[in-house]
């Protein structure tokens, strides 16, 4: 009789145990670097996690399902079958950076014119899990951000022998403590202007940094800045 109890007790406990899903793996961009705090979610149900700061996770649920989709602020969403899989690992690729437009109308003016890292990451037994994504943001946000840009950029003054029409095209980097950094010029029309523009972008205020799952990360953005000669 104790035979057959232990026999049911170790099926019944196989069973169980056959019904939980481990799966175990990495997050990282193109270039091999670790993404933390990136969302993986179990398809079809309200559980997930985020990622390390080293772009790791581990999942361990009883709850059933038949895909892992990754998310990520600042990277184009991806999907991965499960199918038996205990490792699956994420090769995400970056978003085109949130680009702003502005136009400024040439005319002849003076020259004078942290979160602490300190978590505790808990990756079993996952629980309901709501994804937080937030992109950064200018202080009054992007009307604010381009009445900025068009009182702050200093126009052509009058020692100028041309007034040219074009495009300045800059990328920058918003940190994690709001301030743009890695100001590049991608196109631009003469020295004069290009320069003006980036001075105006080093000069911002601080914005709120982009969020995911409660912590700070970087977000790259976009500024196109077209000027207009002022008597066409």
């Amino acid at each position: 009789m104790k035979l057959i109890l232990t026999a049911i007790f170790t099926l019944t406990s196989l069973i169980v145990f056959g019904q939980k899903i481990y799966i175990t793996g990495k997050v990282t961009d193109q270039n091999g670097n670790p993404i933390p705090y990136a969302t993986l979610n179990l398809k079809g149900t309200s559980l997930g996690t985020f990622t390390a700061p080293d772009g790791r996770y581990t999942i361990y649920t009883t709850q059933t399902f038949d895909s892992l989709i990754c998310t990520h602020i600042n990277y184009e969403r991806s999907s991965e079958a499960v199918k038996g899989n205990t490792t699956i690992n994420f090769s995400l690729t970056r978003k085109t950076p949130i680009e702003s437009d502005i136009i400024v109308i040439n005319s002849f003016v003076k020259k004078d014119l942290p979160i602490s890292d300190s978590i505790s990451y808990k990756f079993f037994e996952l629980k309901p899990f709501t994804k937080i994504e937030i992109n950064a943001g200018f202080p009054g946000g992007q009307k604010a951000l381009l009445s900025y840009l068009n009182k702050n950029i200093s126009l052509l003054d009058s020692t100028q022998k041309s007034n040219p029409a074009g495009t300045v095209k800059v990328s920058f980097i918003i940190s994690t403590s709001g301030m743009a950094t890695n100001i590049m010029l991608i196109k631009g029309i003469n020295f004069y202007l290009d320069n003006k523009v980036i001075a105006a972008l080093k000069n911002m205020p601080k914005w709120t940094p982009a969020m995911q799952n409660g912590r700070y990360v970087e977000q790259e953005r976009y500024v196109s800045v077209s000027f207009k000669n002022s008597d066409n």
